[in-house]
């Protein structure tokens, strides 16, 4: 809604179309193309990731220059660049491919989003998407393998290099390992196809989740990318800045100001794209001719509220006793990271406390890196010298907020009883 639209009762009439003509008059003030500022946007240049991208292209050049198929981890925090820059270097990969006559193909899926937890899904997914009919339940995994290598002989008329990037691949992992090493046998069941898989992961020391034959089996290239420093950040509004709102919009200090919240909080680039988004947003309801940092204040707080507090309503009973744990440790401790092997007690407590059963610690380690992938928490692996290392957890978001979080968790625990 624009706040600053005359609703004033008189004798002159208002049409609906001219009212929409005034919003649109106001909007088009402050966005040039809002478009570059969605998480699906791919710049032609993506900046400050130089490094990742050479190493990713030098992963994957030997599908170019044979029929060799290599694999891939990438490895980092959320919002550092990990599936823009994989993106870019498999769409060139492809165009390249084309040029060539080489056949090259391309998928990519997010096994959070996508909801793949296992290694049937994942190969029925496949089979459909080269034109395989099959049920979603109902096969083995065995027949579902054959009619995907069905579909793979009716589309293609030649070997096919397949590139499959499994975002958030984690979820699976943790769910269903043993796919990888299936994954990279698959030569073995069918020779006309190559297959390289690229894994991208938040999760720094998967590795240690998966079996060694596994990883001796797939000897997977591991690229790793670190968060974005303040300047960094500011560099990429700034290039954004350029392309989403009209000259003069956005006021001194405000992207500065943005880069400054992002890097201290998480590093995150994607969550600093929208916090700029959404402030021009407030502006333009505003009725504003430009983005203030008073607006940023504003969009900061209601974003972070309604993000924060949404992603935690759709939490199992689990993981929200794991997080009400953290949360409590925390506030007891007075300090804004505590050590992952500190939680389980304090998790025991809650759930008896609550009337839950008690999960393992093993699941209850799992829970706590799907709060990490939710952006609710952050881990950190920290050396302590001589005692090996530790994950370290954090808030990934104002402590400011943590009152009226534990009790929107302890009102949902209660209901669930």
């Amino acid at each position: 809604m624009i706040d600053n639209l005359d609703y004033s009762e008189d004798k002159t009439y208002i049409s609906p179309k001219d009212l929409f003509n005034q919003i649109l008059s106001k909007a088009s003030s402050i966005f040039k193309n809002k478009e570059v500022l969605l998480n699906d946007y791919i710049p032609n240049e993506i900046h400050f990731r130089n490094k990742e991208m050479t190493q990713l292209t030098t992963a994957l050049s030997p599908i170019l220059l044979g029929n060799n198929s290599v694999n891939v981890f990438i490895f980092g925090f959320s919002g550092t660049g990990k599936t823009l820059v994989t993106r870019k270097v498999v769409n060139d990969l492809l165009e390249i491919g084309k040029q060539n006559n080489d056949n090259i193909s391309c998928i990519i899926m997010n096994c959070r989003l996508d909801n793949i937890n296992t290694e049937y899904r994942l190969i029925t997914n496949l089979a459909k998407i080269f034109g395989a009919k099959l049920p979603d339940t109902g096969l083995s995994l065995a027949k579902v393998y054959d009619k995907f290598f069905d579909s793979l002989n009716m589309n293609n008329k030649k070997d096919l290099k397949l590139v499959l990037v499994l975002d958030e691949i984690d979820y699976l992992i943790l769910k269903d390992p043993l796919f990888l090493y299936n994954l990279s046998r698959i030569k073995e069941k069918y020779d006309k196809l190559y297959l390289s898989l690229v894994g991208i992961s938040n999760i720094l020391n998967l590795k240690s989740r998966i079996e060694p034959k596994v990883i001796s089996s797939l000897n997977p290239v591991e690229i790793v990318f670190s968060s974005y420093s303040a300047d960094e950040i500011k560099g990429i509004l700034e290039e954004r800045v350029k392309l989403a709102f009209n000259e003069g919009v956005v006021a001194e200090g405000v992207v500065s100001k943005i880069a400054a919240i992002s890097a201290q909080e998480h590093g995150d680039v994607r969550r600093a794209i929208n916090l700029l988004r959404l402030s021009g947003e407030l502006a333009q309801r505003k009725g504003e001719s430009h983005i203030s940092l008073e607006d940023v204040d504003l969009a900061y707080k209601e974003s972070e509220k309604n993000i924060i507090e949404e992603t935690i309503h759709t939490l199992a009973p689990q993981s929200k006793l794991v997080l009400l744990a953290i949360l409590n440790i925390i506030e007891k401790k007075k300090s804004d990271t505590i050590f992952s092997g500190e939680i389980y007690d304090e998790y025991i407590k809650l759930a008896n406390k609550f009337g839950y059963r008690e999960l393992t610690f093993r699941r209850v380690s799992d829970l706590i890196y799907e709060l990490d992938y939710n952006s609710l928490i952050r881990i950190q692996l920290k050396s302590r010298g001589r005692y090996g290392r530790s994950r370290e957890v954090g808030l990934g978001f104002s402590k400011e907020v943590v009152p009226r979080l534990e009790d929107i968790i302890k009102n949902d625990l209660n209901k669930n009883l």
